[in-house]
């Protein structure tokens, strides 16, 4: 079974986004903020990472840089998900995957998105 990482402070949004995934065969695997998110890269080799860009401790952008400058973590896909204004032009330089506007789409879009990559 595929296993996605959801790095994202807002708890209905990650439960959420959890049990729809779930219940479509999918491991998921939470972190509350980035310093947890480079924990569990590490510990749980995820197949997707699903990433906010503003969240306490540790934010999106700075972990994404370590994501894409670490080889052990760089060849996983990254979709950031953000509902930030400006957020999708603060993270084109860094290679990643896809962007989704939270506000723009349900969660069965978002659900879709992650599924195009991880078939």
């Amino acid at each position: 079974m595929k296993k996605v990482l959801i790095i994202d402070d807002n708890k209905a949004y990650r439960e959420t986004l959890k049990i729809v995934l779930e219940s479509k065969g999918y491991i998921v695997e939470i972190a509350v903020d980035g310093e947890e998110g480079k924990s569990k890269i590490i510990s749980e080799n995820p197949d997707l990472i699903l990433l906010d860009v503003v969240m306490p401790k540790e934010n999106g952008i700075s972990l994404l840089e370590e994501i894409k400058k670490n080889e052990l973590m760089n060849k996983i896909p990254v979709i950031v998900s953000s509902s930030y204004p400006g957020a999708k032009e603060l993270t084109e330089g860094f290679g990643v995957n896809a962007f989704i506007t939270k506000a723009d789409l349900t969660t069965e879009e978002i659900v879709n998105k992650i599924e195009k990559f991880l078939s």
